[in-house]
């Protein structure tokens, strides 16, 4: 089964901080197969990479590399929640960038757990999907995240997700795939369980510009909601753009590169550009008519810059 990205248009944070966030699925997939086996372990592929363990061991692998502590908190979570855990054969490729603000994890968990769903016959509700993946990175790896990002890798376009009444609203976005999505990448890898936890220490101790982008994230979350309906891209990119203006100066997760970078997006014509993610790294994004977008390459391979087209889905 296969998941995809997102990028977040507005709203970095707010899930879990109590808030209201705008994000769109992305055109990058993850693909999980499973197959059972008549072995008596678990064997993980990803992308050529391998790790095999004992069924019976399933709950003593998190010493293992990072990336397979995701998948086996999944199964923890799957094995405790829903059905045991049999031996099986689980393939993993990946088209989204780990470490990128591009919800590579989430995706994972989403793919993992509609794979799983497949495979043992039963229908989960996207809600009790949600929650699965909830707390398979929250509970089990200890990651500051909240649910938009698991919302978003299963659902198609845009939507806007409230986590205080956990409901979300889906908005039809057909004038942005008019348009070219560029991501680029910043040259830093991101960590979301590094830097969240910083946030959620700056956020228990009420610090004043955490406090700060709440406020302004949400007032500015509902200024762009009329423009999305509308179909406005000038007015959406305006608002993009102070959405990456909020994650520099209080959520201060940028840096002076990658503003630089959003700069140069916006100069060669681009509506608007953010970073994405959890910050201090990871991919930018830009919305672009297509007849700007030859100057936006040129200009990203004068700074030698790495960048992927995609588009919205």
């Amino acid at each position: 089964m296969k998941a995809h990205g997102r990028v977040c248009l507005v709203g970095e944070d707010l899930d879990w901080t109590g808030g209201t966030s705008i994000l769109c699925g992305i055109n990058l997939n993850i693909d999980v197969n499973i197959t059972f086996t008549e072995l008596d372990t678990v064997d993980i592929n990803s992308d050529g990479v391998c790790c095999s363990f004992l069924v019976t061991g399933l709950n003593e692998q998190f010493d293992c590399d990072p990336f397979f502590r995701y998948i086996i908190a999944g199964l923890c979570v799957w094995h405790k929640s829903i059905k045991k855990i049999k031996a099986m054969k689980i393939c993993i490729s990946s088209e989204i960038p780990i470490k990128s603000g591009l919800s590579s994890s989430a995706a994972l968990y989403v793919a993992l757990f509609w794979e799983l769903s497949r495979l043992y016959d039963i229908v989960l509700s996207q809600s009790y999907l949600c929650e699965l993946c909830h707390q398979a990175e929250a509970i089990y790896l200890n990651v500051v995240v909240g649910y938009m990002d698991f919302y978003a890798c299963s659902s198609n376009g845009a939507i806007l997700f409230n986590e205080k009444t956990m409901q979300y609203k889906s908005i039809d976005i057909d004038f942005l795939k008019e348009e070219e999505l560029v991501l680029i990448y910043t040259g830093m890898s991101t960590s979301t369980k590094t830097i969240n936890n910083l946030k959620k220490k700056r956020f228990i101790e009420s610090e004043s510009n955490l406090i700060n982008y709440i406020q302004k994230g949400n007032e500015l979350v509902d200024k762009m909601v009329p423009y999305l309906l509308l179909g406005d891209i000038k007015m959406v990119g305006e608002k993009i753009i102070k959405a990456h203006e909020l994650i520099s100066k209080y959520l201060m997760v940028s840096t002076n590169e990658i503003d630089d970078i959003v700069q140069l997006c916006i100069n060669s014509g681009a509506y608007g550009a953010k970073l994405t993610g959890c910050g201090k790294g990871g991919y930018i994004f830009c919305i672009i008519n297509s007849m700007y977008l030859p100057n936006l390459e040129s200009e990203l391979r004068k700074s030698s810059l790495k960048y992927i087209l995609t588009n919205i889905i």
